[in-house]
């Protein structure tokens, strides 16, 4: 294969790499990753930890906690972390245009959802960004890869 040829093999498989086909493959590739799964869940762990729904806003506005409640965990920030179980459930599908966060938010007999908002489940435009910055050296090498796959 000459070097006229490699060439055009490479713009070849950058079309395909970038056409929207391409783009569907490799986030789903990506997303399907337990690391990258991982780190996505972790984020809205992080958004609960200080005390923050994917709005920004403030879970102790909707329900405090008690002041014995508050002096038990050592904190007021509403975390809705009482023994782990809850963020446990949490998991990450991958649906056709992203992924969707999912938990079981009635663990302890109450749903969270019903006490806090359906906004404890997503990621906030912070977290969306720490996402992005994430993923760009992922998304990079992916795409070396592919369109280097034929040289």
């Amino acid at each position: 294969m000459g070097k006229l040829d490699k060439i055009f093999n490479l713009i070849d498989n950058f079309k395909k790499a970038i056409s929207d086909s391409g783009i569907d493959a490799m986030m789903t590739d990506i997303l399907s990753r337990p690391e990258v799964r991982d780190y996505i869940v972790s984020l809205n762990h992080l958004q609960l930890k200080q005390g923050t729904d994917s709005e920004g806003t403030e879970l102790s506005r909707y329900r405090p906690y008690s002041q014995s409640y508050a002096r038990y965990k050592g904190s007021n920030t509403v975390d809705l972390y009482v023994t782990g179980k809850f963020y446990d459930t949490f998991r990450l599908n991958v649906i056709n245009d992203g992924f969707e966060i999912v938990a079981d938010t009635k663990i302890y007999g109450k749903d969270f959802k019903d006490i806090y908002g359906k906004n404890i489940i997503g990621l906030s435009v912070e977290s969306l960004e720490d996402l992005r910055n994430y993923l760009k050296p992922i998304i990079f090498s992916y795409i070396k890869q592919k369109i280097t796959n034929d040289l």
